[in-house]
C-alpha cells in the first residue's frame, strides 16, 4: 500500500526511507518467533504436529523474507538501489 504509492509518485523508482529499516526489524521479530516455535515444539512437533500447515507457510514467509534482504544487500554491495522492479514479497 504504502510503498506502492511513493512508488507511483516517484516514477516507480527509491524507497521510503524507514522501509528498508522496518522490513528488517520484522524478519528479525519474525524470525525469532520461529526460532522460538522450533525450539519449544521440537523438530518433529513443528513439521509433523496439528499446526503443521500454519508452521511451513510461516517458516517459509520468513525464508522469503531472509531472501529478499539478502538480494537488498547484494543491491547495495554492488552501489545499485533496488526499486521493486526485480522482486518484491512485501506483501507477505
Amino acid at each position: 500500500g504504502i510503498e506502492t504509492d511513493f512508488a507511483a509518485r516517484n516514477g516507480g523508482t527509491g524507497r521510503l526511507p524507514f522501509s528498508h529499516f522496518m522490513s528488517t526489524t520484522f524478519c528479525y521479530i519474525f524470525t525469532a518467533e520461529v526460532i522460538v516455535r522450533l525450539y519449544v515444539h521440537g523438530l518433529a512437533e513443528f513439521f509433523c504436529g496439528n499446526d503443521w500447515r500454519w508452521n511451513i507457510f510461516d517458516f517459509l514467509v520468513v525464508g522469503l523474507q531472509w531472501f529478499e534482504q539478502a538480494v537488498d544487500l547484494l543491491f547495495m554491495a554492488f552501489g545499485g538501489h533496488r526499486n521493486g522492479t526485480v522482486m518484491n514479497f512485501g506483501f507477505l
